[in-house]
């Protein structure tokens, strides 16, 4: 059942994308304001048009674990779909996360085309380039690690909903306060991924984490955001 939601997954933003001149959905339709993460203005509202139900977003493991949650995938938003609220033409003109990011805090990430939804022509590696992957709303790259290195290493957003850990997720700021199923969902040792290039396929999670993050059964690979950025790893 994973595999089949996580494809009409891909196959939604896709044809999302083809509508709109080949650009992926914007992460929230409330930019810049308070209901910025309310569901009814989440990229899944932006995609209804061209899912079947919005029971693709859900997830059985997840649903049965943590009640009320609403969605089993997470969005590359920072690679994808619009870094933080800067496709807001107004917050991208006052906030400093959106006219002054450094390279040396964001590396890729600070370059402003980042601000804005990717036109599917920019994603120079589309067979390993993360589109969604097991999670609640939104996944961030190993980089969110560097730029916020108080954050909690929750905030990264991949969990693995089929093969659950015993926990704890570490990272730059220490042990994730996650507990309960979140915890076990953070530390697990696979997560599905959806790709840019219609795959849907199991990784292992260590695959898609910086090597800051850590439970006690695997350490991050990523030494750079390959497979988050638009951009080719180096």
């Amino acid at each position: 059942m994973l595999m089949n939601h996580a494809k009409q997954v891909w196959v939604a933003a896709n044809l999302y994308a083809a509508d709109f001149n080949d650009t992926f959905p914007v992460w929230s339709s409330a930019l810049g304001q308070p209901e910025v993460l309310d569901s009814d203005h989440l990229y899944t509202q932006a995609m209804k048009l061209y899912t079947k139900d919005n029971q693709i977003w859900q997830h059985p493991v997840a649903k049965l674990d943590m009640d009320g949650l609403k969605h089993g995938f997470a969005y590359n938003f920072w690679g994808l779909g619009g870094i933080f609220q800067c496709a807001n033409p107004a917050y991208a003109n006052t906030s400093p996360l959106c006219t002054d990011r450094t390279e040396a805090r964001f590396a890729e990430f600070a370059d402003e085309k980042y601000n804005r939804p990717a036109r599917t022509s920019e994603i120079a590696d589309i067979s390993n380039t993360v589109l969604f992957t097991e999670g609640s709303v939104l996944a961030r790259p190993p980089q969110f690690g560097i730029a916020f290195p108080q954050a909690d290493a929750k905030y990264i957003g991949v969990w693995s909903l089929t093969k659950a850990g015993e926990g704890p997720l570490s990272g730059p700021a220490g042990v994730s306060n996650a507990k309960g199923a979140l915890a076990r969902f953070l530390s697990g040792s696979r997560t599905t991924m959806v790709g840019t290039d219609s795959s849907a396929k199991s990784k292992a999670t260590s695959e898609l984490y910086g090597t800051a993050y850590s439970t006690p059964d695997w350490q991050g690979a990523l030494t750079n955001n390959a497979g988050w950025s638009r951009e080719s790893a180096e």
